[in-house]
């Protein structure tokens, strides 16, 4: 699909996304398999149990870079990460409210079902900015979008 973007200075700028006819090009084991191991273990571990381990996931994912460095220092690091994961975001500024927002999302084909993974990006985010990070992505569409919002204390 391809969306116009309006504003800047320039020819005028497309973005891309793939529609949910791509989804037959993604390989559907690896979503099968992990919506499996997520069921079993929030079953086998229980609630409490099962939001520690999201929580260790997150750890291990933002890693053991310290959020050190400007604000937009680290938000370059979390965008890189994200991209890493398969989250390319782009950031919209209003007031002291930063927002990252995805075309798509990696795990489009889970999170309807296991909305909580969302909840570990937006902890990953956190970890790497510093700051708390809330889940505002669409998980309701075709295509789910990532989207992550922080507020910062001044205009960033």
């Amino acid at each position: 699909i391809d969306e116009p973007v309006r504003g800047g200075v320039g020819k005028p700028a497309n973005v891309y996304r793939l529609t949910s006819n791509a989804s037959t090009l993604t390989p559907k084991a690896y979503d099968a398999m992990l919506a499996t191991v997520l069921d079993a273990t929030r079953g086998r571990v229980g609630e409490r149990g099962y939001e520690a381990i999201l929580n260790d996931v997150a750890d291990k994912l933002a890693g053991d870079e310290p959020s050190t460095g400007t604000f937009d220092e680290r938000l370059r690091g979390a965008r890189k990460l994200l991209a890493q994961i398969g989250a390319n975001v782009e950031v919209q500024r209003s007031g002291n409210t930063v927002r990252l927002r995805g075309s798509d999302c990696p795990l489009a084909s889970l999170v309807s079902v296991h909305p909580e993974l969302c909840s570990v990006v937006a902890n990953v985010i956190a970890r790497r900015l510093g700051r708390p990070v809330r889940d505002c992505c669409n998980r309701s569409d075709e295509l789910p979008r990532c989207c992550f919002e922080t507020i910062v204390g001044r205009a960033a």
